[in-house]
């Protein structure tokens, strides 16, 4: 009893190692992979990884002549959020293909 108590933790640990390095790969594929967004009044836009790091952040032409400069910072905010959250969307479809018991569906969420 003991020894294929054994087998089977060997086996367990076989299955978690080969997932470990699933997810290693994807998070490597993922850190080449660009998604953007741009803000809702379309001034800024950002740039990030699969795994969410910011790129870039790309100010639309003009909208430092504005009046009213100081009001970037909340559209960079929302860039930067909304380019992640497209970038988490893709990170977690991928992870659920590869531990589906782990990562709920996002209707479960």
């Amino acid at each position: 009893m003991f020894e294929a108590r054994i087998v089977e933790f060997e086996q367990l640990k076989r299955d978690i190692d080969e997932k470990l390095e699933q997810v290693q790969f994807m998070t490597a594929a993922l850190a080449s992979e660009r998604f953007q967004a741009w803000s809702q009044k379309r001034n800024v836009q950002a740039v990030v990884n699969g795994n969410g790091e910011l790129l870039d952040i790309i100010v639309a032409k003009g909208a430092l002549r504005s009046a009213h400069p100081h009001l970037l910072g909340p559209e960079v905010v929302e860039a930067v959020s909304a380019a992640r959250g497209l970038a988490g969307a893709e990170n977690r479809r991928r992870l659920r293909n590869i531990v589906p018991t782990m990562v709920p569906d996002d209707e479960e969420r």
